[in-house]
């Protein structure tokens, strides 16, 4: 896809399924760079979809997190 320093997606996982999900945890986990950030709706956390300990929860109640490690 692309390196992006910053990805929103607050609402775009909205009505996904867990495959779909999963799916496009795994996009966006590839196409973010190290130390980029990612902003997620805060009923959308990341856990169980993004490798454990590769992101750092920066506020949790905004959906902010930032990558740590490269995949």
């Amino acid at each position: 896809f692309n390196e992006f320093q910053l990805i929103l997606a607050r609402n775009a996982m909205k009505g996904f399924n867990q495959a779909l999900r999963a799916r496009a945890f795994r996009l966006i986990d590839e196409s973010l760079v190290r130390f980029g950030f990612l902003v997620l709706r805060s009923g959308d956390p990341p856990d169980g979809f993004l490798p454990s300990g590769s992101y750092r929860i920066i506020d949790r109640a905004s959906g902010l997190y930032q990558k740590m490690t490269t995949t």
